[in-house]
C-alpha cells in the first residue's frame, strides 16, 4: 500500500495538476499490478522560507517521499524498472516545468 508525500513550492500545481499527477502515481503502481485504491498521495505545500538545500532556500524542488507497506522492491532489476517508470510519469509535471526532482523510498516490513 503506497504513500506518497509530495513536497512542493506554494502555487506550483493547480487541483488539475495534482490530479493529474496523483493519476500519473496509481498508473505506476497498476502496471505492478496493484489495486488503484491501494494508492495515496498526499500534496503539501511548502513556503520558500521553509525548504533549504546546503543552507540556502529553495524554490525551485519537488521532495518525493514514497512509503511501500504492502509490496517491496526486492532485486535491483525491480528497483531500477519502478524509478524508470517514477521518472517517466513524474516528468511532464516535474522536470518539464524546471522543478528539481529528489525522490526517497521507505520499505516497511509486511
Amino acid at each position: 500500500m503506497p504513500l506518497w508525500k509530495v513536497y512542493h513550492p506554494i502555487g506550483a500545481y493547480t487541483r488539475e495538476d495534482k490530479h493529474a499527477l496523483s493519476k500519473r502515481i496509481t498508473d505506476i503502481y497498476s502496471q505492478v499490478p496493484l489495486p488503484e485504491f491501494y494508492v495515496n498521495v498526499v500534496f503539501q505545500e511548502v513556503p520558500q522560507d521553509s525548504f533549504f538545500v546546503g543552507g540556502e532556500p529553495v524554490r525551485n524542488f519537488v521532495r518525493i517521499h514514497m512509503d511501500h507497506i504492502a509490496r517491496q522492491l526486492t532485486s535491483e532489476v525491480a528497483k531500477t524498472k519502478f524509478l524508470a517508470r517514477v521518472e517517466g510519469g513524474m516528468a511532464p509535471l516535474v522536470k518539464d516545468t524546471g522543478l528539481g526532482l529528489v525522490g526517497q523510498i521507505l520499505q516497511a516490513p509486511h
